[in-house]
C-alpha cells in the first residue's frame, strides 16, 4: 500500500491485467503515501514466480495449503481475474482459513515444520513504525475511504489490519486480521484464538456490527 505506485483497484480483465500492473507509474517516494491498491500487491506474483518457479496458485497449494492439510485451491478460481491477481478468488472453506490462521497464531510453524519465518509473522502482525510519516490518500471512491480508513497507516501491517487502535472494539489489541468484504480471518495471540468467518460478499459495514458483536459477547470475561 506504500509502493509509492499509482493505486490501482481494478478492473481485472483477464487478458489485460498484467500488462496493466506492469504499467503502473511511479506517483510518490516509496512510504510516503499510504493508498489502498491491489495493483502493486499483484506485482508480487511475478516475484513469487521468478525466485520459486512457481504461480502464486501453484505454490500457496504445494508449500502451505499442502503441508498443513488443506484442500487446493480450485485453478479456474484463481484464473478468474487471470494469472497474476491474488487480491480475490483465493477460495478455501473456512476450516482451511482457520488452519493458515492456527499458522500465523504459532509463528509459522505446523508440526515440526517451519513453514513461515516468526520475522515474516511478525511483518503481519506489528504495525511497522516508519508508516507514522505516510500520508493516507483516500483515492478509492471518490474519496469515499475516508471515514472507514481515515488513519489507515497507523492500524496496518503487511497485509494484515492490526487492533493496535482498537479497530475491532472490545477485542485484544494484538489482534491481527485479514478482512475482505464478509470474509474475516482474525487472531488473537493473547486469547490463543482464531476466528475464520466465510459468507456472501458485502460490505464490512453491513457484516461488522452485527458479527463483531457475538464475537465479543463470546470472548468476553464472565
Amino acid at each position: 500500500m506504500t509502493s509509492g505506485l499509482k493505486p490501482y483497484d481494478g478492473p481485472y480483465e483477464p487478458e489485460n491485467y498484467r500488462n496493466v500492473i506492469l504499467s503502473l507509474p511511479v506517483v510518490a517516494k516509496p512510504g510516503a503515501v499510504w493508498a489502498y491498491s491491489t495493483g502493486p500487491l499483484d506485482l508480487m506474483n511475478f516475484v513469487i514466480e521468478r525466485k520459486s518457479g512457481l504461480d502464486l496458485g501453484a505454490y500457496v497449494n504445494q508449500k502451505i495449503l499442502a503441508p498443513i492439510g488443506g484442500r487446493p485451491i480450485p485453478r479456474e478460481h484463481m484464473r478468474m481475474f487471470g494469472p497474476y491477481a491474488m487480491c480475490s478468488f483465493f477460495r478455501v472453506i473456512p476450516r482451511d482459513w482457520a488452519r493458515m490462521g492456527y499458522l500465523l497464531l504459532h509463528q509459522g510453524r505446523w508440526g515440526n515444520e517451519q513453514l513461515i519465518s516468526p520475522e515474516n509473522v511478525r511483518l503481519l502482525s506489528t504495525w511497522p513504525t516508519w508508516l507514522a510519516d505516510a500520508k493516507v490518500d483516500n483515492w478509492l471512491l471518490g474519496g469515499k475511504w475516508k471515514a472507514n480508513h481515515a488513519g489507515s497507516n497507523e492500524f496496518y501491517a503487511c497485509t494484515f489490519w492490526l487492533n493496535n487502535h482498537q479497530r475491532l472494539a472490545g477485542f485484544p489489541t494484538d489482534a491481527f486480521f485479514a478482512s475482505g468484504g464478509a470474509h474475516k480471518l482474525i487472531i488473537c495471540p493473547s486469547h490463543d484464538l482464531i476466528i475464520a468467518r466465510a459468507g456472501n460478499y458485502t460490505s464490512d459495514e453491513q457484516v461488522r456490527p452485527h458479527l463483531y458483536k457475538l464475537i465479543n459477547d463470546a470472548i468476553a470475561p464472565p
